[in-house]
Formats: structure tokens, sequence, C-alpha cells
């Protein structure tokens, strides 16, 4: 069985086809006053960009400026202008420098935690392992990570003098911070986007799990470190690279004892699936996610409200012909909650709904402390509930499971299935 190829050299050559005749033409133009250079023939063509990253690998771990950056090279600088020969010498490239793109992403991060710099308190390192992802909850220094990343990773001679320029130029987050890691593989901006997306999702189902164990801390966060920085190092030459970060990556949760106990398998299983899972359902609990950890972060308690509605919605909103109010009050007591809770939940599921409503509808600009914290708990614990149901939907059955989870909700509306 031959190796498989990176890139699908037959489209890319088609398209190598059309593009390398224009730029060869565009060359005799070269020194006109009209000139606009030659290889934006390829920088700005979108079909063969598709054709680049119409593999697997491809889309997942390449990027537009590494393969500008190669193209130029096969193309421009070594002269190489049969589209076959060009595509085949861009598949051997990716495939003989495929080492070089292994890298451990390692995101300093902190968690909301009053007393964290008490010097009454000894932080412990927990060191999880979740799924693909190891966190480690106290700073590691050089020398730490260093071993950590070789006992651990496979990572050989992590770059001290890198590792000193980085801490400088990262305000000092890659050593004074807690750090999350995670295995990543690509071009460097692939890399570094697939890490950030991995790690928030990570990060917003801490928060989840924070509340649901009584641990969100509504303080401002005391840690004067700002872990606004991500970080990617080279497997192959222990090099370290940085990337800013949109917001900084801080966990809005006091861990204890008992938040540490609910990290369990289960929590595991749960962070893991998004590293592998694509579905539609998914895509609907990572919207959930998103938008609880916009309320649980942000400083507008009025905009976190009606934030903790939408993750609901974002679950549940699917049958335009149905009232959403009734939908939401009903799925989220019937698949939530035990029997004797159910009406309860139902009146104040339609209570949230109708205070939402107001918000929007009426001018209405604030709201109860009190129904602002139920709502994040019932959203928080509408959230587990469906990471429950989609991981024993996906576990068994057939079909889309999108359409098998809101088939068991129709079921338990109507009695026909008791198993929320």
């Amino acid at each position: 069985m031959g190796k498989e190829q990176k890139i699908d050299m037959i489209a890319v050559s088609k398209r190598l086809e059309q593009l390398i005749p224009k730029y060869l033409e565009s060359l005799a133009n070269e020194g006109s006053e009209d000139y606009q250079g030659s290889f934006e023939v390829f920088e700005f063509d979108e079909q063969l960009l598709k054709a680049l990253t119409k593999t697997t690998y491809a889309a997942e771990h390449l990027d537009y400026d590494f393969f500008m950056g190669l193209i130029h090279a096969i193309i421009v600088n070594n002269g190489v202008h049969d589209p076959q020969e060009a595509a085949r010498k861009i598949n051997e490239y990716i495939e003989t420098t495929n080492a070089r793109r292994d890298w451990v992403a390692i995101f300093p991060f902190t968690f909301n935690e009053l007393f964290h710099h008490f010097p009454f308190q000894k932080a412990k390192d927990e060191n999880l392992k979740i799924g693909a992802f190891t966190v480690k909850t106290i700073p590691y220094d050089f020398d730490s990570l260093s071993s950590t990343l070789k006992s651990e990773f496979n990572l050989e001679d992590l770059s001290k003098t890198d590792h000193g320029h980085q801490t400088y130029q990262g305000s000092g987050s890659i050593e004074k911070c807690p750090i999350i890691l995670l295995e990543v593989h690509g071009a460097q901006e692939a890399a570094f986007h697939y890490a950030k997306k991995k790690v928030k999702y990570l990060t917003n189902l801490f928060e989840v799990y924070g509340v649901l164990a009584g641990r969100k801390n509504d303080s401002w966060p005391v840690n004067g470190i700002t872990a606004s920085h991500a970080f990617l190092a080279s497997k192959a030459t222990g090099e370290i690279e940085r990337s800013p970060l949109f917001s900084p990556t801080r966990i809005n949760i006091n861990p204890d004892a008992d938040f540490y106990a609910s990290i369990d398998k289960e929590f595991s299983t749960y962070a893991n699936m998004v590293i592998n899972h694509n579905d539609r359902l998914f895509a609907r609990l990572k919207s959930a996610l998103n938008f609880f950890s916009r309320a649980i972060n942000g400083a507008d308690k009025v905009l976190g409200f009606i934030s903790y509605v939408i993750a609901i919605e974002a679950i549940f909103s699917r049958d335009k012909h149905t009232p959403i109010r009734i939908t939401l009050a009903e799925y989220i007591a019937l698949l939530c909650y035990p029997p004797e809770e159910r009406v309860d939940i139902y009146k104040t599921v339609k209570k949230i709904y109708d205070a939402r409503s107001a918000l929007v509808h009426t001018g209405k600009i604030d709201i109860d402390h009190d129904l602002i914290e139920q709502t994040e708990k019932i959203a928080a614990k509408t959230i587990l509930h469906t990471f429950k149901l989609y991981h024993r939907l996906n576990s068994s059955g057939e079909g889309k499971i999108e359409d098998r989870f809101f088939d068991h909700l129709r079921d338990l509306r109507l009695g026909v299935s008791m198993d929320g």
C-alpha cells in the first residue's frame, strides 16, 4: 500500500494547469507601469485554496500562509512550471517535513481564586489527565516544564533560550501560571488555531462543572498575571512559538476538593469529544458552552442572564411551529429533573423565558438576582444532561444523532420513554 497523499494532487495539478500559464504571462509585464505582481495569480485564487485543502489532513493541519510560501518556493524560486510536477513536489515536501509540524500546545491559565497568593495556602498540582488534555494546576518553571514535556510528550531539548524569551514577552505567564498541555499537529498558524478552539472548549466545560459543584467565584481575579498568550513547543527542535489570545485563558471558578472530585471519567469523555466529534448536535453543545462561558465571565448580569437563556435555546430550539417558551420548559423538566421536581422546574423555566422576553421586547433593564442564579444553575444542568444523552445516543443506534436526540425528547413528552 502506497503512502497516503497529504494533498489531492489531481485536484491541485488541474487548478495549476489554469494558473501557471497566467503566472508566466504576467511575468512578461514585469516592469510595466501597471504591473501588480505575478504571484497574485496564486494568492487570490479561491479555487486553488479549495484544491489544496481538499484532503482531511490538509484541511485540518495546513493553512493558507503555509501553502503560499510553499508554492512560491517551488514555482517562483525553483522555476517548476509543470503543473503535475509542481503538485508532486508540494505533496513530497509536506510528507518529508511532516515531523516538523508536531507540537505541544502550552496554555497558561488562571483560576479565579480569591486567596490564590496568600502564603498560608500551598498549592497542590492535581495533574489532571483529561482525554487528550493534561492540566497542571500549579506553575512549572523551565526545568519542571522541560522534564514534563520529555516524559509525557517525548519532546526532547526544550529551548531554554526560547523559554526565557517567551517568559519575558508573554508577561511571565508560561512560568508563573498553571498550564494546559495538548499535542497538536500542523503548520504553525493552523496548529495555534486548532489548539485555541480545543482549549477554549475545555475551559468552558470546566466552568459548567464549577457551577454545578458550587464553586463559581464572582469576585475579580487577584492574580496579577494575565494569561493572554498561547505557546507551541516544537517536538522536532524544542523551539517555542507564541501567539496572542483575544481574551485571557481564565476559568471563572474557585476550585476545591469538591470541584476536583467532579472531574471524573465522564468529564474526560465529554472533554475529549472536541477532538473527534463534528455532528450537528455536538455543534449545539459547543454553542451552548460558548454562551454559558460568556454569561459567567461577563460583567453585565442582565446580558449574562440572556446568554444563559441563549445557551439553553442553542440546544433545544428547532421546531419553529412550537412555542419556544413551552418547548424549553418541557424539555428541561423532562430531561434533567426527577418527576417530583418537574412541575416546579417547568414553571421556573417559563418564568425565566418571560423575563428574557421582557428584557428584549419591553425595554425592561433589570432582573431579579435570584432568577439569574436559578437560570445559571438550570443552564449548567441542562448542558450536562444533554451531554449525558448525547453520549448514550452516540454509543448506540443508527441515523443522524440530532434527529435521534429530538425523537427522544418527543418520546419523553409523549410518555413513551421515561428515561431522561
